[in-house]
């Protein structure tokens, strides 16, 4: 009698930040070249009043949409 996982989803927040956003931001920095390094384009990030239980929650009700079809 075991556990098996049979379902995963994931949520990210609706907060979106690129790399031209950072350079506008930061115009000494050449994101390309973290970009071409390490691969990051994006980033989430949260609003001011989302948590890491939000994220969890919203992932929940979109797992059990998907799971219960």
């Amino acid at each position: 009698m075991g556990a098996t996982i049979k379902a995963i989803e994931y949520v990210y927040p609706n907060n979106k930040i690129t790399n031209a956003d950072l350079s506008s931001q930061f115009p000494d920095y050449d994101f390309s070249k973290f970009e071409d390094k390490v691969g990051i384009k994006n980033r989430y990030w949260v609003g001011d009043n989302e948590t890491a239980l939000d994220l969890a929650i919203k992932a929940s009700e979109k797992l059990f949409l998907k799971i219960n079809k």
